[in-house]
């Protein structure tokens, strides 16, 4: 598995924090965050083979060429994984990742994501069963198994989750209380699901919560 990373000055080493205006570069090696995670992707066959780099500076001067260029400077060495981070506490490289792939051609490098808020688009989009949707509702690992394993299916992928929950501040009941999340899982053809309460912590602290959690599944199940 061929691993790509994608930093600013701080991560890639070019500079420090002030060096904002670090042009566009490339180190065909593990560098910066990546050489602590080593010895990690290597259970999992990875390789990082290049880490691409700017100062945040640079890239939020003029992001949708900074971005058009990094597209293809990854299309041309063809990964199977690109990574953006980790951006630590540094917010400019936070929105730099953010963006990377709201661009013109970011395809070539993301295969697939889906958002179906609406039951119609679970059931249209990640091939949610109508009566899985009537028996078990949106909020269920019924529902969130068959949204993974559908839209594994549908993209060819081998991996997949997927995550359905009560987020707040409004919209909980008794049965299925506001920070209540559901997550299906699709690893190579193993389908999985579970479910966590995080409570009424706010709509952003519930989604960060299940990024965490469903970076760690998979950590766990890949490793």
């Amino acid at each position: 598995m061929k691993i790509i990373m994608i930093y600013d000055q701080i991560q890639s080493g070019a500079g420090i924090k002030d060096d904002h205006d670090i042009p566009l570069g490339a180190k065909k090696e593990a560098v910066g965050p990546a050489v602590m995670m080593e010895p990690f992707l290597k259970k999992v066959d990875g390789k990082v083979v290049a880490c691409l780099y700017c100062g945040d500076g640079t890239y939020l001067k003029n992001p949708d060429e900074v971005s058009r260029k990094l597209c293809a400077m990854v299309n041309k060495l063809k990964p199977d994984v690109v990574m953006c981070g980790p951006c630590f506490n540094y917010l400019n490289y936070g929105k730099m990742a953010a963006r990377i792939v709201d661009v013109p051609d970011a395809s070539k490098v993301l295969n697939a994501s889906i958002v179906t808020y609406a039951n119609e688009a679970k059931m249209k989009y990640a091939n949610v069963s109508k009566d899985t949707m009537k028996q078990y509702g949106a909020v269920s690992e019924n529902t969130a198994r068959e949204m993974a394993e559908g839209v594994a299916k549908a993209n060819n992928a081998d991996v997949a989750a997927g995550i359905s929950g009560i987020a707040g501040p409004t919209g909980g009941t008794e049965d299925k209380p506001v920070g209540m999340v559901c997550f299906g899982f699709y690893i190579d053809g193993k389908v999985f699901s579970d479910t966590k309460h995080f409570g009424n912590i706010g709509r952003n602290n519930v989604r960060d919560e299940s990024v965490e959690y469903v970076l760690d599944v998979l950590i766990k199940e890949l490793s």
